[in-house]
């Protein structure tokens, strides 16, 4: 009678059936084999008798043991099974990004890689990785389903951005999976009625002021600072900016870096057809 050997357990040398060289896996058996001839024929199939399941493995050596436990050698082969991901994505939270994934399976996982861009085609940015966020270190090699989650706050409200990751094993190949998209949007709450520009604080004042200016819209934003003749001591600002509230800061500095002196400023916000100007007094 071909012997059928029911095993009970299945002890591998090295973690997993996973290794692309040859491996040494112990079997156990409950009962000794009924032909002295081991199987040749690589390969590894499940079967029942009676009802029974069984775990059938083929190929290698043998080598028996007096504690009928049998040890198995198996030719080399690829029996790795990739980072299998269920699950990549990305929703706007409280002014940042939940990046979340799910694998059922990892294969000497050493951890992931996240980046995103804010358009295609655009140069991917990083976000964070499995060397500097322990968050992002894999499992290894293990068959069980495992969460991960990321929190990317390095987000502008109004902005659509693409995320990618990628799992990096334990020889160095990075794999990429699958990109996904998220656009963060401004919270309705922090965004003013109207274009304003408040007065500066402290005023008068001896080395710094903070100047803070509301927009409601998103638009192209110059502040600039003026003393009492109409000369240009310096722009503030100059730039593309979303709606909300700002502040920007003012060192009693010119363009060069040079300290201004004692005296009455005037500083002007532009802001798409909005315009404003404020007074403040620098005493040294």
């Amino acid at each position: 009678m071909e012997e059928v050997a029911r095993l009970l357990t299945f002890i591998p040398d090295k973690p997993c059936l996973n290794k692309r060289d040859t491996g040494r896996f112990r079997l156990a058996r409950t009962a000794t084999s009924t032909s002295p001839d081991s199987r040749n024929n690589a390969g590894l199939a499940n079967t029942s008798l009676d009802g029974s399941s069984y775990l059938v493995m083929y190929g290698g050596e043998r080598q028996s043991t007096p504690d009928f436990t049998d040890t198995w050698t198996f030719g080399g082969g690829d029996y790795s099974l990739p980072v299998e991901l269920s699950a990549f994505t990305a929703e706007h939270q409280a002014g940042s990004v939940l990046l979340k994934w799910m694998t059922e399976s990892e294969t000497e996982n050493l951890g992931f890689i996240l980046e995103k861009r804010l358009q295609v085609p655009g140069n991917w940015l990083p976000v964070a990785d499995y060397r500097t966020d322990k968050a992002l270190q894999g499992h290894g090699s293990t068959s069980e389903k495992h969460e991960y989650h990321y929190t990317d706050k390095a987000v502008t409200p109004g902005t659509t951005y693409r995320y990618r990751m990628a799992d990096v094993d334990y020889g160095g190949k990075v794999t990429w999976h699958k990109e996904v998209e998220v656009r963060v949007e401004a919270d309705i709450a922090k965004i003013p009625a109207e274009f304003g520009l408040q007065a500066a604080y402290p005023n008068p004042f001896n080395a710094n002021t903070t100047i803070k200016y509301d927009l409601s819209q998103p638009a192209q934003v110059r502040i600039t600072i003026y003393d009492v003749t109409g000369c240009k001591i310096r722009d503030l600002v100059d730039n593309h900016q979303e709606a909300g509230y700002h502040t920007v800061g003012w060192d009693a500095r010119d363009e060069n870096g040079s300290s201004v002196g004692t005296g009455i400023y005037f500083y002007i916000i532009q802001a798409e057809q909005f315009q404003k100007v404020h007074k403040m007094v620098l005493i040294k």
